[in-house]
């Protein structure tokens, strides 16, 4: 029952917040992020060196947009920690570059392990010093018995608008993850990142930014988690090198650093998507070192995407649970006996009203009911077990898992395939879009601090009648 009545337990002097955003990306926008999603499979996909076509478009794009640019390469993971974020998988589809580049070490081609210049990448001088450190190129522990200094690393793309109202002082990071295969850049990936790209034109256009915003097109070749994981590395390590060597066109870098990170997002598109509409968003959040995660975080994405753009937000749920009948037969029970007493208490309401006020305590106690379906239970219920789980295991469920070591606030919204019983007021890419910017627009107005009560984040996504 707590997930039911908990939705009624607090008032939050931020619940007013994300109604203050007044979002400026338009349907036009929307058409520039899905022009761009097809220009980038259409390019990678016809290339032969198709992750260097697709870092140079990139790299193209953000420079005539005006903002600070740069990649980020980093190594492959040091040890095989599991298929839970894809680390057991390499990237195929780059071996043959590896091989090539393996060629061209003495000419200043990329050495596609921890060699010299992965070696600098890392901050160390030489190999002999990269051997010190513990970096050696044989290094065991990786998938299929391949040595590690013959595994490719990977490379992030980055871009941040500078606020013109800020001082440089606070940063937000966007997150968009891709993974370019041999046969090449699937649908899902081309469109989160045609969203991202779309997404940092627009605040390069605003005024009012009093924050630096990020944006990383993320190498998930290793997973999501860990791209992000080593950028936020670099970024907050006093050690990183300020030339940052690109290992695919053979140049050079500076890092660039934004101000104090106060949030991340992470977006995603179902790995599923073939095409059509995207009107209901998956919400992925775990809070660190056993806390719960940021409410008000929460609640302005629910909000935006619920109320302001009708969009279904969705967290994950328990399979075992939402299929068990005795769940069912539970919220069966609770739907019975809450009918029973509404009707009771109407029809005293309509057969003894007025005088002495009790009339009014009637209706102030009719309001306190809640109206639960059995199916609406169950839901909650699947939901709030699923969260317990995640928050008591301590395992992140997506690339936000990496701003938690850093204590920074983060969540994951994951675009999925239409719902057929989901109406949008507009169309879905710019729904999406213009939710992931009010997000943004609240984060600027004040930075939050979680004070609410644990009992509410369990009960957000409950359907409302």
């Amino acid at each position: 029952m707590l997930p039911v009545f908990a939705r009624t337990t607090y008032v939050s002097e931020n619940a007013l917040m994300p109604a203050t955003a007044d979002p400026r990306f338009s349907e036009v926008d929307a058409s520039y992020a899905l022009k761009v999603a097809d220009r980038l499979q259409q390019l990678v996909d016809s290339s032969s060196n198709k992750h260097k076509t697709l870092e140079d478009w990139l790299l193209g794009r953000l420079s005539h947009l005006g903002v600070d640019t740069y990649v980020h390469p980093f190594p492959p993971p040091e040890m095989q920690l599991g298929s839970r974020f894809g680390w057991a998988s390499h990237r195929q589809g780059r071996q043959s570059e590896s091989a090539a580049g393996s060629a061209d070490n003495k000419t200043g081609g990329w050495d596609p392990g921890l060699g010299a210049s992965s070696c600098e990448v890392r901050g160390v001088a030489s190999l002999e010093s990269c051997s010190a450190a513990g970096l050696d190129g044989n290094t065991p522990g990786m998938a299929a018995g391949i040595p590690m200094k013959k595994r490719p690393g990977g490379v992030n793309v980055v871009g941040i608008v500078r606020a013109p109202q800020g001082e440089g002082n606070e940063a937000m990071v966007l997150v968009t993850p891709f993974n370019v295969s041999e046969e090449g850049l699937n649908e899902a990936d081309a469109l989160g990142l045609g969203v991202g790209l779309a997404l940092l034109k627009v605040f390069s256009e605003l005024s009012w930014l009093a924050k630096d915003y990020v944006w990383i097109a993320a190498d998930a070749a290793y997973g999501v988690h860990y791209p992000v994981n080593q950028w936020l590395k670099e970024y907050h390590s006093s050690a990183v090198k300020c030339a940052m060597h690109d290992p695919l066109n053979g140049s050079s870098m500076d890092f660039k650093w934004a101000g104090v990170i106060s949030a991340g997002l992470v977006l995603e598109v179902e790995r599923t998507f073939r095409g059509g509409a995207l009107n209901r968003v998956k919400l992925l959040t775990e809070g660190g070192n056993g806390k719960m995660p940021n409410q008000d975080l929460i609640n302005t994405a629910h909000y935006t995407s619920t109320w302001r753009e009708g969009v279904r937000l969705e967290m994950d749920k328990q399979e075992e649970v939402e299929r068990s009948a005795v769940a069912m037969f539970i919220g069966s029970v609770l739907e019975t006996v809450t009918k029973t007493i509404r009707w009771a208490v109407t029809g005293i309401i309509g057969h003894d009203g007025g005088g002495d006020g009790k009339e009014h305590w009637l209706q102030e106690f009719l309001k306190a009911i809640p109206s639960i379906t059995a199916g609406g239970y169950v839901e909650g219920l699947a939901t709030l077990t699923q969260f317990m789980q995640n928050q008591a295991l301590g395992v992140p469920t997506g690339a936000h898992g990496a701003f938690g070591n850093y204590v920074i606030d983060a969540m994951t919204l994951r675009a999925m395939a239409a719902n057929p019983h989901a109406t949008a007021k507009v169309g879905p890419t710019a729904a999406r879009q213009r939710r992931i910017e009010q997000i943004e627009s609240v984060r600027k107005i004040g930075r939050y601090k979680f004070h609410e009560s644990s009992l509410t984040v369990f009960s957000l996504f409950a359907c409302r009648t």
